[in-house]
């Protein structure tokens, strides 16, 4: 079948001719004698249903229309095939479809504002008045989380949804703007008002397709969908700008949309990287198959991804279809090691290894358990914020972050540890930023990661929380993994959530270096790069976590270098790190890079942001001396006070805040009382570097119930 002449498309580049003999056996295959349906019922208006006692967000309202939604539905003629098609919004839990207390399905777990469609086979449906409901089943699952969703625009329509969904089909190509070449990327496709509508595809095996989205290998794609006007855009990660065409299709007509991209952030040297990546295969949750896990991989420009499902060992490379995904990335193979204490991903493996044992009750058993595998190299600690099998590793209880200490010694089992992980977003994002800090100074110098941990095709984006490392891409299917796994652990690293930050200081030393400063001042440069269809407005400067500097950006959505700028700083009195820290304002209206809210908020107001973070660059001040952290400083001033108040405090006088903080730790794990100590004359008349620190430490250390060690 011919694509018929096409009406009511306009293309945001011109429109070429579609050299693809092959779409057009998918097109027949997906238009094969279309039947009308015929709408039996249908609401428009939208319900907003609450599970729990609380809002969730607050941009719902107060009064909710009810836990659950009861609607009648007047059938005459039931002895057929009907399609339910429902309109919903911020689904975090199980909600339930039944029709006349039969199970249909479930609204699709995902916040999007999208159309989930179900089959009413036969004999579900009665004459006269049937019966409606959409409910949540979370608590016969025991779950203490709320949902605030909408739900809406009830369509009850006869026929098979399968025909439902042939009304129309859209045959999709997308090119580098650069080479004119086929290219891997996203289609995401939404109606007029922005919502992901349901597709169609037929047997393509290079395609991952849900809601509102389609993943392509080779750069085409054949969709089946309603009649209807909707936006199409085309993205490939965060490197790449997007381009975007209005499409109206008709019933039993194929139109077909090419489009272009080009590459707006340049990343030459530096290897992109998402260290967090599950299957439905082999997690058991999610939805994303190992080949669509491939798929999602090269669609979002993914040169070094690490595979890391729960406690067991999924090797891809067995799953690799021939060239066309071998040359976009090289895969590594790792795993998310599971516990009770937190969640470790590790990496690379050998196979040949037995799993670690994860039924643990200590770090150092986790530790342990991952030490026989010399092949690992990276131990990330996960989100360590977030709370499972009732444990939050960070919990303030157990964790004084800003120094960086676990309370019952316990050290951290790693080498890295996740700032921004976009599938378990923070309600304050730069939580994790300052957690990393106070371990730095407390002298655990992980690296700072950005991963997805996603499970899903479009959930959560693989990728949308990336960690870029310093080495050779030029070749992404032949990376070198052992040099790039190397300057990993050496923390020569950038945490890319819609931004990225780069540091320099003295020009050439970059993140994961240590540099020695000899002169009154140095110069540190900050550059901050961003696609298009991100903005940035602030950059903060940070030395041992303290804020030093601090710039506004005007951004209208410039591509590549959004912002670039030097400061000339006096060289600090004692060694610190330098990290740089860009932010702007996530966009809310971009179906395409939807920013998730909150795994576990703590806040109903939530303002989703982009941002970059540096690696940290190491500053040392001591002419042949290595660099110290905050906390070797610390402890060497109290060693040489002997116990000597007025002598330590007169020496911490050239001191940073950070210096002062683990002083107060060491006191405190001495014996003494932070809070008495905060009482002395001697104190009082200290720096104000030295009560700030004592004072930031005392108000964690009241969290955590203790007044002796």
């Amino acid at each position: 079948m011919k694509a018929r002449p096409f009406a009511g498309i306009s293309f945001s580049i011109p429109p070429t001719r579609m050299p693809v003999a092959g779409m057009l056996l998918i097109t027949c295959l997906l238009l094969p004698g279309y039947l009308s349906a015929q709408k039996v019922f249908e609401d428009n208006r939208r319900y907003h249903l609450r599970y729990g006692k609380e809002p969730q967000w607050g941009d719902f309202g107060t009064a909710p229309y009810g836990t659950h939604l009861d609607l009648v539905i007047p059938v005459s003629e039931p002895d057929e095939n009907f399609s339910l098609l429902i309109r919903h919004y911020g689904v975090m839990l199980d909600w339930l479809v039944l029709l006349n207390d039969s199970i249909v399905g479930k609204l699709e777990v995902d916040e999007k504002d999208m159309i989930s469609c179900y089959d009413i086979p036969a004999g579900i449906l009665v004459p006269g008045n049937n019966t409606l409901r959409i409910a949540t089943i979370a608590k016969a699952h025991g779950s203490n989380l709320g949902n605030d969703i909408r739900v809406g625009e009830i369509k009850l329509e006869k026929g098979k949804l399968s025909d439902l969904l042939k009304e129309s089909v859209l045959n999709l190509e997308l090119r580098d703007e650069a080479t004119k070449q086929l290219m891997p990327g996203k289609f995401t496709i939404v109606n007029a008002e922005g919502v992901c509508v349901p597709l169609g595809a037929g047997p393509q095996p290079g395609l991952a397709v849900r809601t509102g989205y389609v993943y392509t290998v080779d750069g085409r794609a054949a969709v089946s969908l309603r009649a209807g006007s909707y936006m199409v855009y085309a993205t490939r990660g965060f490197e790449y700008g997007v381009d975007s065409a209005k499409v109206v299709t008709r019933k039993d007509q194929a139109v077909s949309a090419r489009f272009q991209i080009r590459r707006e952030v340049q990343t030459p040297g530096l290897v992109s990287s998402d260290t967090h990546i599950h299957t439905f295969s082999y997690s058991g949750h999610g939805d994303a198959s190992t080949k669509e896990r491939l798929i999602t991989i090269a669609g979002e420009q993914i040169e070094m991804p690490v595979i890391t499902d729960h406690n067991v060992y999924a090797d891809l490379r067995t799953e690799m279809p021939g060239d066309s995904l071998k040359k976009h990335f090289t895969l590594v193979n790792g795993m998310e090691l599971t516990t009770k204490v937190g969640h470790f991903n590790i990496f690379p493996l050998d196979y040949r290894m037995p799993v670690p044992e994860y039924r643990v009750s200590t770090w150092k058993e986790v530790a342990d358990n991952t030490a026989a595998d010399k092949n690992i190299k990276v131990r990330v600690f996960n989100h360590p914020r977030d709370l499972h099998s009732g444990f939050r590793p960070f919990d303030p209880s157990l964790h004084i972050a800003s120094a960086g200490w676990h309370i019952n010694g316990w050290e951290i089992p790693g080498n890295a540890m996740e700032l921004i992980n976009s599938g378990a977003l923070q309600s304050d994002m730069l939580r994790p930023v300052y957690d990393w800090f106070g371990l730095i100074n407390g002298e655990n110098a992980v690296t700072g990661v950005g991963a997805s941990d996603s499970h899903t095709v479009s959930r959560y984006l693989l990728g949308q929380a990336r960690t870029y490392i310093d080495a050779d891409d030029r070749d992404p299917g032949n990376l070198q993994t052992g040099h790039i796994l190397s300057n990993f652990v050496s923390g020569k690293t950038m945490v890319s959530f819609g931004l990225l930050a780069e540091i320099a200081v003295n020009e050439n030393a970059k993140a994961g270096d240590t540099i020695h400063v000899a002169t009154p001042s140095m110069s540190v440069t900050v550059r901050v790069s961003g696609p298009s269809w991100t903005k940035a407005d602030s950059v903060t400067l940070y030395a041992n976590g303290i804020k030093i500097r601090e710039a506004a950006i005007s951004d209208p959505g410039r591509p590549g270098t959004k912002w670039e700028y030097t400061w000339q700083i006096p060289t600090p009195p004692h060694d610190v790190f330098l990290v740089a820290v860009a932010s702007g304002p996530g966009e809310k209206k971009q179906p395409y890079w939807q920013i998730p809210r909150p795994y576990q908020p703590s806040v109903s107001e939530w303002t989703p942001k982009v941002m970059g973070i540096s690696g940290a660059v190491y500053i040392a001040t001591t002419p042949g001396k290595a660099w110290q952290s905050a906390n070797q400083y610390a402890l060497t001033l109290v060693k040489n006070a002997d116990g000597d108040l007025k002598k330590l405090y007169s020496e911490m006088k050239s001191f940073d805040e950070s210096v002062g903080i683990q002083v107060a730790r060491h006191l405190y794990i001495k014996g003494r009382s932070v809070d008495e100590l905060m009482q002395s004359p001697e104190f009082l008349s200290s720096s104000s570097n030295v009560r700030a620190g004592f004072r930031k430490f005392a108000t964690e250390l009241r969290k955590t119930g203790r007044k002796a060690p």
